[in-house]
C-alpha cells in the first residue's frame, strides 16, 4: 500500500469515528427530557386585615386585624362619629345590596369600640377581572369630628371645654355622657389613673387665672367621684393661662384655650 493510499484510509476512519460520536451526542441531547414543572395551587394565608370575597358580604379577619382595627379609632374623639365606606365591583352578583350588608357587618365589628358612634356609606366602583378568585379590600375608615364637641380627643389627651370665666356648676349632657364612660371604665379596670389640668384663656388676673384653672379640674374630678371612682385615682392641677393651644387673639383661639386636659393611664 503506497502512501497516498494510507492517508485516505486513516482520513476516513477518523471522519467515521467523529460522525459516530457527533450522532451520539445529537441523540442524548435530543432526548434527555426536562424536569417537569409543579403548578402553584397553594393558595397563601391572607394578609389583608379586613378582606372580603367575590359576591359576598361577609368580612374576614386576616393577619394583623387587632391592630388594624385599633389604629382605625385611635383619634376618634368622645363626640366624633367613624364613618366605615364599604363598596361593590359592578359585575358582582347583587352588588348594592352586598354593599350595604359588608357595611352593617363590618359596623358590628366595630361596634364595641366605636358605640353607636358610626356612620355607614356604600359606593359603586369600576369592576376587576383581577379580583373574582382573590381576596380584596372593600371597607374604608375615617373620622368625622364634631367642630363644635365639648369634648374632643387630641393625641393622647381628652380636652374638656368651659365657657369664658366659668368653672361650670352643672355639667353639659355632653361632658357628662362622657364621663360617665370614662367613670364606668375606671370602676372596670382599677389600673386606670386620671391626672386633670386645667387652664384658662389669658383674659384676666393671672393668679385669678390659676384659681379658675384649679377650679376647672376640680370640677372634673368632682363629677367622676359622684359616679363612683375612688378620689386617690384623680390628681388635679392647674396651671392658668400657660400653654395655650390656640391664639388667645381669637375668640375661637381663647374658647379652645378654656379648658381642662384629661391625661388617662393604664399601669
Amino acid at each position: 500500500m503506497n502512501i497516498k493510499a494510507l492517508f485516505i484510509a486513516l482520513l476516513f476512519l477518523a471522519v467515521s469515528a467523529f460522525s459516530y460520536w457527533w450522532l451520539n451526542q445529537k441523540k442524548a441531547t435530543c432526548c434527555t427530557a426536562s424536569p417537569p414543572v409543579s403548578p402553584i395551587t397553594e393558595t397563601p394565608k391572607a394578609t389583608i386585615p379586613l378582606y372580603f370575597n367575590w359576591s359576598s358580604d361577609e368580612p374576614k379577619q386576616g393577619e394583623g386585624f387587632a391592630t388594624y382595627k385599633k389604629a382605625q379609632v385611635a383619634n376618634l374623639g368622645p363626640s366624633d362619629t367613624l364613618v366605615i365606606t364599604t363598596w361593590y365591583y359592578e359585575n358582582e352578583t347583587n352588588g348594592e345590596a352586598i354593599a350595604i350588608q359588608r357595611a352593617e357587618k363590618t359596623k358590628a365589628l366595630f361596634r364595641d369600640v366605636a358605640g353607636n358612634r358610626i356612620k355607614i356609606t356604600t359606593e359603586k366602583r369600576l369592576a376587576s377581572t383581577e379580583l373574582s378568585n382573590a381576596d380584596f379590600v372593600a371597607a374604608s375608615f375615617s373620622i368625622a369630628a364634631n367642630q363644635n364637641s365639648l369634648v374632643k380627643k387630641s393625641g393622647d389627651k381628652i380636652l374638656i371645654y368651659f365657657a369664658s370665666n366659668s368653672s361650670a356648676k352643672t355639667l353639659e349632657k355632653e361632658i357628662d355622657d362622657y364621663l360617665t364612660i370614662l367613670a364606668a371604665e375606671m370602676k372596670s379596670n382599677a389600673s386606670i389613673k386620671v391626672v386633670a389640668t386645667g387652664y384658662t384663656d389669658n383674659i384676666g388676673n393671672a393668679l385669678k387665672n390659676i384659681t379658675l384653672s384649679n377650679n376647672r379640674a376640680g370640677f372634673v374630678k368632682a363629677a367622676l367621684e359622684a359616679k363612683g371612682v375612688e378620689p386617690s385615682r384623680i390628681t388635679t392641677n392647674g396651671k392658668g393661662n400657660q400653654d395655650p393651644i390656640a391664639s388667645n387673639e381669637t375668640d375661637e383661639g381663647r374658647r379652645q384655650n378654656r379648658r381642662v386636659e384629661l391625661t388617662i393611664t393604664n399601669q
